[in-house]
């Protein structure tokens, strides 16, 4: 709307100019193909510009964004969007200078050369169009400002929510070790503790702990399991199936993440027979468990 007033001002403004083209013998019909095209290249310029900026703006927050971003969080800019945007600005040019063209080649130019400059930029038909376009973009803006508002207080509220673990001084790093190079568990795990027992020692550490997916990642981990003494649980179910994530003996007491019932891992725990394991309230309100269990994955 702010394209179809801009072109709206600028059209009273070239009334007379387009008053002694119609005297001069060009037609109605050849004018408002010529303001027409104006309007839909000057559309296209805009469209192909913010379709550059979206693209060097994705470039910028991906490489200024974290390493690893979710998946589906970036949308490509393809060459299906690049022609979406081009239609797109071409039916804005049209729509958006139609009104104008229209308003600036009157069927009787003779009026336009009598009367000053001054008032034939305030044609009567030419005021009603701007004050409809002016209604349209405060009644847009305070529409824009309302949502903006309401998505700031979502946003203070969502800062204000416990996720459940320390978010604040917490050092978070990501290390991918090549299978060339460490393609045995073993060798993984040596590099690991090798690791936790060197930053374990600098000055102000107070605890480290290695996880395979940082909260609250949903990560795509998702096994099915059974618990001892009861019916087993039907695989077809989706909605049972749990995600589980591989920690160190230290990561709750690093994130902050308090142990309600049981006792924590132990260095024992990596070579013990029967694999344990710690769930949460939510895993413990669904299958009625009223304390933390080791259960069998």
């Amino acid at each position: 709307m702010i394209f179809a007033n801009l072109q709206l001002a600028r059209a009273s403004t070239r009334q007379k100019e387009i008053a002694i083209r119609r005297a001069l013998g060009a037609s109605r019909g050849r004018l408002l193909r010529q303001l027409l095209t104006e309007s839909v290249l000057l559309s296209l310029i805009g469209g192909t510009l913010g379709f550059l900026l979206a693209l060097w703006g994705i470039r910028l927050l991906t490489a200024l964004g974290p390493a690893r971003i979710p998946h589906g969080t970036i949308i490509p800019v393809d060459l299906t969007v690049l022609a979406y945007a081009l239609v797109l600005s071409l039916v804005t040019g049209i729509l958006s200078g139609l009104a104008p063209a229209l308003q600036s080649t009157p069927a009787r130019p003779g009026e336009s050369l009598k009367q000053g400059g001054r008032n034939s930029a305030a044609s009567e038909g030419g005021l009603r169009l701007r004050k409809l376009l002016t209604v349209s973009e405060v009644a847009l803006s305070l529409i824009l400002l309302v949502g903006a508002g309401l998505l700031i207080r979502s946003f203070i509220g969502l800062l204000q929510v416990n996720p459940g673990f320390e978010s604040k001084k917490i050092l978070t790093a990501r290390v991918d070790l090549p299978k060339y190079s460490y393609p045995e568990a073993t060798r993984q795990t040596g590099f690991y503790t090798q690791v936790i027992e060197r930053i374990r020692g600098l000055p102000g550490v107070t605890a480290i702990g290695i996880t395979d997916e940082l909260p609250p990642a949903m990560g795509s981990h998702n096994s099915s399991f059974s618990i001892e003494g009861r019916a087993p649980i039907d695989d077809s179910d989706q909605s049972l199936a749990v995600q589980n994530r591989l920690v160190s003996p230290e990561y709750f007491r690093t994130l902050g993440i308090p142990l309600i019932a049981g006792r924590p891992f132990s260095g024992a725990d990596d070579g013990s027979a029967i694999p344990v394991a710690l769930i949460n309230e939510s895993f413990a309100a669904v299958f009625s468990l009223t304390r933390t269990l080791s259960v069998n994955t």
